[in-house]
């Protein structure tokens, strides 16, 4: 009888509209919450704006070295990924590190050297990374 009741409850509150009382706060430049079934934009924040896809595609770089790469494979660092632009942790070429090492950094501080050294070193180069990615 308790395990209805509660199934009851949980099927109440699921079920329930909320309705919010003020915009969210979002720190990022745009953002969307969707009805996944549906597809209609529930919410936006610049939602028609085009914006680089950096953090979703750190985001995809990640799962698949997951899918893909043992959490404690050595990753040599090449000179690629040592040149990376921008956002880095100052990898050097010739370096080694754990592939967790370099998934924790990439994803806490998104930094670009990282993921081209993790995906060289999941997909053998770049490229053959991005086709990995394609085909998912």
């Amino acid at each position: 009888m308790k395990c209805v009741k509660i199934l009851i409850l949980l099927f109440f509150l699921c079920t329930t509209p909320v309705f919010a009382q003020e915009e969210p706060v979002v720190g990022a430049k745009g953002a969307v919450l969707m009805d996944g079934k549906t597809g209609r934009v529930l919410w936006g924040k610049n939602e028609e704006e085009p914006l680089t896809m950096a953090s979703t595609a750190k985001i995809m770089t990640a799962i698949l070295v997951i899918e893909n790469a043992g959490m404690e494979d050595t990753v040599f660092v090449s000179k690629n990924a040592s040149k990376a632009p921008k956002v880095n942790m100052k990898l050097k070429e010739g370096e080694t590190w754990a592939v967790k090492d370099l998934l924790d950094v990439m994803m806490l501080r998104s930094y670009n050297d990282c993921a081209i050294a993790l995906a060289e070193h999941t997909g053998g180069t770049v490229e053959n990374f991005c086709d990995m990615m394609t085909k998912k």
